[in-house]
């Protein structure tokens, strides 16, 4: 059974706001924080000029959470330098997406 709309409404109006609050307005022509749905599956990235052509934009991901069909809740997790994701073990699951959004902000494995 895939996200119900109201799941997935939900989701989105945590993580717009999450992204909405994250930078002050005079940084964001550089760096911008930015998220998708797809699937059971959000992600956070950061939005920066590409290196070769600042007129590009390239998406850095940060943070992507699992929708676990059966339990109805959201996992975290962080990718390694290989592109990896691994699961985020200091947190439990949680059935609001919102509820694991600081952890991305406590733990310098995320931005850091």
């Amino acid at each position: 059974m895939p996200l119900t709309d109201i799941e997935r409404a939900a989701a989105e109006r945590a993580l717009r706001a999450y992204c909405a609050q994250k930078l002050r307005a005079e940084i964001r022509p550089e760096v911008e924080i930015v998220y998708r749905l797809e699937g059971r599956f959000a992600y956070i990235a950061e939005r920066r000029p590409d290196f070769r052509d600042r007129a590009q934009k390239r998406d850095h991901d940060v943070a992507k959470f699992r929708f676990d069909m059966t339990r109805r809740s959201w996992e975290l997790f962080w990718q390694d330098r290989n592109m990896r994701w691994h699961r985020f073990t200091d947190c439990a699951p949680a059935r609001d997406i919102g509820e694991l959004l600081p952890m991305v902000d406590a733990d310098p494995i995320f931005y850091g």
